[in-house]
């Protein structure tokens, strides 16, 4: 999440960018009763769902090559590419946890408005 003061924009967490792109691309809307819920249609819903299913399960499987592939290479020496190898497994590490964080809203909506 971004926290802006006098014109100022900080970043929460830098390190995760996906983290702090998702909050930012999850729209909310108060209910009634005052909870906050996403600000989505129940057919919008269901798509992002299935498709950040389909997404997190590419990306598992990409990842586990990944570390299955770095596993078997000799990294004992600290170079560059090993270096900026694991930089990039862990912003993938990073999209998985936002992808995750974002199903799980989408889900508890989904589940909220099918017994309401």
């Amino acid at each position: 999440m971004i926290k802006t003061t006098n014109d100022t924009i900080q970043f929460r967490n830098k390190q995760s960018p996906f983290t702090e792109l998702f909050s930012l691309l999850r729209r909310y809307e108060l209910l009634p009763q005052g909870n906050l819920t996403l600000a989505y249609h129940t057919k919008e819903l269901k798509v992002m769902n299935q498709h950040l299913s389909n997404a997190k399960t590419i990306l598992t499987q990409g990842l586990e090559d990944m570390f299955n592939l770095l596993g078997a290479a000799d990294c004992s020496d600290a170079s560059t590419k090993s270096s900026m190898l694991w930089t990039f497994l862990g912003a993938l590490m990073n999209l998985s946890d936002a992808l995750d964080t974002l199903q799980a809203d989408t889900a508890y909506v989904l589940r909220q408005r099918k017994s309401a």
